[in-house]
């Protein structure tokens, strides 16, 4: 939510996603920005980052999502069972929201890949598959 201060009402807000709100709505991790236009014409803009997500919408059972093995060593199988289809973006975030792998898959109720995790350096993830508005989220540790 943007709080505003001074200038002269009325205010026009802009956010980065073309939301004209005062709170934002959509939270996608990233950079977001918003301006403000008041009455006089003076303008403000704001910067900031959404490092993670504060909401997500699907409640998975504990066996939706599996990472094998976990912690993670250099390559690990993820299994993911669901009722999805159609187009999934298969997603994996350091612990800063840094996406560090992106993959676009066709999803028909089961994702099973084989994901190379050499490259990644120790620590905790976060991996996420986006269906539609749909986000299921699961962490890893790689050693």
């Amino acid at each position: 939510m943007v709080q505003i201060t001074g200038g002269t009402p009325p205010y026009n807000i802009g956010w980065i996603s073309g939301q004209t709100t005062q709170t934002f709505t959509d939270f996608c991790p990233g950079p977001i920005s918003v301006f403000v236009v008041d009455a006089a014409f003076a303008y403000e803009t704001a910067y900031d980052s959404i490092s993670c997500l504060t909401r997500i919408t699907e409640t998975l059972s504990e066996n939706a999502m599996k990472i094998f093995p976990n912690p993670v060593s250099n390559s690990f199988s993820l299994t993911f069972n669901s009722d999805l289809q159609g187009i999934s973006e298969c997603r994996i975030l350091n612990v800063i929201g840094e996406t560090i792998y992106n993959e676009t898959n066709e999803t028909t109720g089961v994702l099973q890949k084989d994901i190379n995790a050499s490259s990644f350096a120790k620590g905790i993830y976060f991996i996420e598959i986006v269906n539609g508005r749909s986000i299921y989220r699961s962490k890893f540790i790689k050693e």
